[in-house]
C-alpha cells in the first residue's frame, strides 16, 4: 500500500475526531480523552490492521501492532528522549519488531516510524498567544521532537476548548502565520491542525481527500 493511502487513512481519523470535538466538546476533559479517542478511530480502521508476520519466523504467523501510544523518540543525533504522543510504525518494517521484542532500545532504533504526531488540549487565551509566536513554536519541546525526531511525517495536532470571539481573531491570524512560516522551514511533512471548539480551524499539509 503506497505511504499516501496510510497519512491520508491518518488524516481521516483526525478528521473524525475533530467533528466530534466541535459537536461534542464537553466529551472531552483533557488532552487523554482526546488521544483515546483517535486511537479508537485509528484501531477501526482496517489500513492499521496489524501485519502478520512471515509463518516461517519463530512467532509463527503473529500480528503485529502499528499504531503506538507514548512512543520513545529516537532524534536524529542518535538521542533517545522524551515520547511522543502517537506514533505509526512503517507497516513495511513492523516485523522487525518481532526479532528484538523485549529489548526496547532495539525496537526503537530498528523499527522506521512512519507518522509521530503531538496532541495538545488548551483552553486559555494565554495558551493561545503562545502559539502566536513562530519562536515560542519552533523552541516548544512538543515541535522540537517532531522536527528533530526521525520520522517520516509529523503531525501537530491542536485542540482549543474554547470559541474564537472578535477579541480573539488578531490572535488568530498571527497563529496562522506562525505555523505557516514553521512549515516553510520544516518542510511539507510537517502537518498542522488546529481546532476550536466553534468549528475554527487551521489545517496545513493535510491532503484535500482527507482534510478534516
Amino acid at each position: 500500500m503506497p505511504v499516501v493511502d496510510y497519512t491520508q487513512a491518518f488524516e481521516h481519523s483526525v478528521g473524525k475526531l475533530s467533528k466530534k470535538f466541535v459537536r461534542l466538546p464537553f466529551t472531552f476533559q483533557g488532552e487523554a480523552d482526546i488521544q483515546a479517542t483517535l486511537f479508537g478511530y485509528l484501531m477501526q480502521d482496517k489500513v492499521f490492521s496489524p501485519v502478520v508476520d512471515k509463518p516461517e519466523h519463530q512467532y509463527h504467523g503473529q500480528r503485529v501492532g502499528l499504531v503506538h501510544l507514548e512512543f520513545p523518540v529516537l532524534w536524529k543525533n542518535g538521542d533517545k528522549k522524551g515520547r511522543y504522543d502517537f506514533v505509526i510504525w512503517n507497516p513495511k518494517q513492523a516485523k522487525k519488531s518481532l526479532d528484538r521484542w523485549g529489548d526496547d532500545d532495539a525496537v526503537i532504533r530498528n523499527v522506521p516510524i512512519l507518522i509521530a504526531a503531538e496532541i495538545k488540549y488548551l483552553w486559555s487565551l494565554a495558551h493561545l498567544k503562545n502559539l502566536c509566536s513562530y519562536n515560542k513554536l519552533a523552541k516548544s519541546q512538543d515541535v522540537k521532537k517532531l522536527t528533530g525526531g526521525k520520522s517520516s511525517y509529523s503531525y501537530y495536532l491542536v485542540f482549543w476548548d474554547n470559541n474564537i470571539d472578535p477579541d480573539y481573531g488578531a490572535d488568530f491570524d498571527r497563529m496562522h502565520r506562525a505555523f505557516k512560516q514553521l512549515r516553510s522551514l520544516t518542510g511539507r511533512r510537517f502537518r498542522v491542525l488546529f481546532v476550536t471548539r466553534d468549528g475554527k480551524s487551521i489545517k496545513l499539509g493535510f491532503s484535500t481527500r482527507a482534510s478534516p
